[in-house]
């Protein structure tokens, strides 16, 4: 598996780092790392007035300490990594770099509890988001899952999008541990007219309902129904859980509440505007949602 983790020296962006040590059975026999800094360019007046070996100086110490803490930590957990360091706009050199070496996974660190997008994921995430095909692992925080075999809620909306998300967690199987749980998770803004409870859902749907949390209603739904056949073909035995409330908000309670590790996320399509990118429930789910979200393109 390919990975490339961009790191700037931020507590985030070294956690994103550690994420992966604590993932090296999940992560494949000799996974490819590649810590990637890139440094912005200088203004024009100051290229000018310094001399190239001035600027070899300057932008050596810039790359050692926006990497060295990341080194450290791989160093430590005995993995090998690649080091590339880079001038340029960040959020465009990343998503080249990972389209340039057929990235499987981009693992970044960000900040943020609200839905505006810029103060959400930062300028630099929220420019990858818009330009990479390739999915990203989004770690806010410290928050990190412990088990070596995920719990994994993968949101659908009867959309090509969901079905992509789906496809690649199947397709990925390793990056969730050899025994990860599934969840398909919907939401409808109305009850259906009937359903049948999966045995997943069943204690879980009075204790939520008690919280005032949103209902949940599991049934076999349309956008559930079309990725039955992807997780058959994979041989996987996914639960099934329909929610009742707004999708945001929703799936995001319920992924707390079902104590998940991992969401996994369909988004749109390209645009600077994260709502274009994730669209307005992605976002919501991305602003509440404390653990680990997996944006697949």
């Amino acid at each position: 598996m390919k990975i490339i983790v961009p790191v700037d020296g931020s507590a985030s962006s070294n956690n994103a780092v550690s994420f992966i040590t604590h993932r090296t059975s999940l992560l494949g026999k000799d996974p490819t790392i590649v810590l990637l800094n890139v440094q912005t360019h200088l203004p024009s007046r100051a290229l000018n007035m310094a001399s190239p070996d001035t600027l070899k100086v300057f932008y050596k110490e810039e790359f050692d300490h926006a990497l060295d803490q990341a080194r450290k930590i791989l160093e430590i957990a005995g993995m090998k990594f690649e080091e590339v360091k880079l001038v340029g706009k960040p959020a465009d050199v990343i998503a080249q770099e990972a389209q340039k070496r057929d990235a499987d996974l981009i693992v970044m660190g960000f900040q943020g509890h609200t839905a505006m997008a810029g103060l959400l994921f930062g300028s630099v995430t929220n420019g990858v988001l818009a330009q990479t095909k390739t999915p990203v692992l989004l770690l806010r925080g410290e928050a990190m899952p412990n088990a070596d075999h995920l719990k994994v809620g993968i949101a659908v909306d009867g959309s090509e999008f969901g079905l992509k998300a789906v496809d690649y967690a199947l397709g990925h199987r390793a990056l969730f541990g050899t025994d990860a749980q599934f969840e398909v998770i919907n939401v409808s803004q109305e009850e259906p007219t009937s359903y049948v409870m999966p045995s997943s859902a069943r204690s879980l749907m009075d204790t939520i309902q008690k919280s005032n949390e949103p209902a949940v209603q599991p049934s076999s739904t349309p956008a559930i129904d079309a990725t039955k056949p992807l997780f058959e073909k994979a041989g996987i035995v996914a639960n099934e859980v329909q929610l009742v409330g707004k999708p945001g908000q929703s799936i995001a309670q319920y992924a707390k509440q079902a104590q998940l590790d991992m969401l996994v996320l369909g988004s749109h399509g390209y645009g600077r505007f994260m709502s274009a990118v994730m669209g307005s429930t992605a976002m919501r789910i991305a602003s509440m949602a404390e653990i680990p979200l997996l944006v697949v393109r």
